[in-house]
């Protein structure tokens, strides 16, 4: 079953979004009256706080929420697993990894960040892995702080390929 964009919004709010659909949202480092005009294409920043007081043409009287019509004035920006760096790499492995343990050979291959992890004192290493697409909660956290697609919402055209803006 594909992940609705409306059923994590509250996870990946934060992110960059790109508005798709000429819409006005609330932002209070615009004018006095906190209005902002946003055209096709425009990048925002929308987050938890400020998505609810986005103004709606006639969306209270239509009984649409403001996350649906956030939904459809906008799409979120995410980055694709391929799109990672290897520090990023270094990082992730690093959340887990253990003081005496020393990392080397990183490589990304077919979303899965596959490494040799050995003992500071072994003279021999195994191969070891993250699947990106199943990883710890601890890794996740730091994946959704890197602004990276953890679920799947660019493949199911929910979201926009940062590297393809």
């Amino acid at each position: 079953m594909k992940t609705k964009l409306k059923d994590v919004f509250n996870i990946i709010c934060g992110c960059d979004w790109v508005v798709v659909d000429c819409t006005i949202y609330y932002d209070p480092h615009k004018d006095s009256m906190g209005h902002s005009l946003k055209s096709r294409g425009d990048i925002v920043k929308i987050d938890i706080l400020s998505a609810p007081f986005l103004l709606r043409y006639g969306c209270s009287s239509s009984g649409t929420s403001w996350i649906e019509y956030l939904l459809k004035g906008a799409k979120p920006v995410l980055r694709p697993f391929h799109d990672i760096t290897k520090r990023e790499m270094e990082e992730l492995i690093a959340i887990n990894r253990t003081e005496d343990e020393i990392i080397t050979k990183i490589e990304l291959k077919n979303e899965m960040v596959t490494f040799i992890k050995k003992a500071k004192r072994g003279k021999y290493g195994l191969i070891d892995m993250i699947r990106l697409d199943e990883v710890k909660s601890n890794e996740f956290i730091y994946l959704l702080k890197q602004g990276f697609d953890v679920f799947g919402l660019i493949e199911s055209k929910q979201a926009i390929d940062k590297t393809k803006l």
